[in-house]
């Protein structure tokens, strides 16, 4: 059972929650089957950053923004996140530094991580320690939702995960374009990801 979570009002968040395969590993999702037809998984690449470039500045990201050179691609996420999300840069640091500690084992410490991603986007990182992250995952799921309501027109049976769809493989190209569709913001296409 999906439900969309708000805080601080209507006006932010709304990210959806409530299914098993959402807070499933994505290596167990893979197994998922529907109607017995094996699934892929397609997603909305840098997501919540190209809805940021998008929305707030009117044009698509210079690339796989969570692509820093000797930093996981996860440690780079979530410093991204944790950026747009939090309210300052020490508390980003704290929450990021915290989580390299135990999570990943990374040779940069998350100062040196938040320092790389300024220096490398200034564009996304004049709106870094603004709060802003609810209401770029408020747009997210308003997306989410126009991509799930042409599933259900078309009869399509998938798992909606945040910004991407467990689908059957034999609609690939459909789910495709109607993701490309929800996911078009100011005129600007994401880049999709399959896997």
């Amino acid at each position: 059972m999906l439900f969309a979570s708000y805080k601080d009002g209507f006006d932010v968040n709304g990210r959806f929650h409530g299914s098993a395969v959402v807070v499933m590993p994505k290596e167990e999702r893979k197994n998922i089957e529907i109607n017995g037809e094996q699934t892929m998984e397609i997603d909305i690449r840098n997501c919540i950053p190209f809805v940021l470039s998008a929305s707030y500045l009117g044009k698509p990201l210079p690339g796989d923004v969570y692509d820093l050179d000797n930093v996981s691609r996860g440690a780079v996420k979530l410093a991204l996140l944790l950026a747009l999300n939090c309210k300052s840069k020490e508390q980003a640091r704290r929450a990021l530094q915290a989580e390299l500690n135990s999570a990943f084992e990374e040779q940069v410490t998350a100062a040196g991580i938040l320092e790389m991603l300024e220096e490398s986007y200034p564009v996304l990182a004049a709106h870094f320690y603004s709060s802003v992250g609810t209401k770029l995952m408020r747009i997210e799921s308003r997306c989410m939702e126009r991509f799930m309501r042409r599933m259900l027109d078309l009869g399509i049976k998938h798992y909606p995960i945040y910004d991407s769809g467990r689908v059957p493989v034999s609609a690939k190209s459909v789910v495709k374009e109607e993701l490309m569709k929800a996911f078009t913001i100011n005129g600007i296409e994401p880049v999709l990801h399959e896997e």
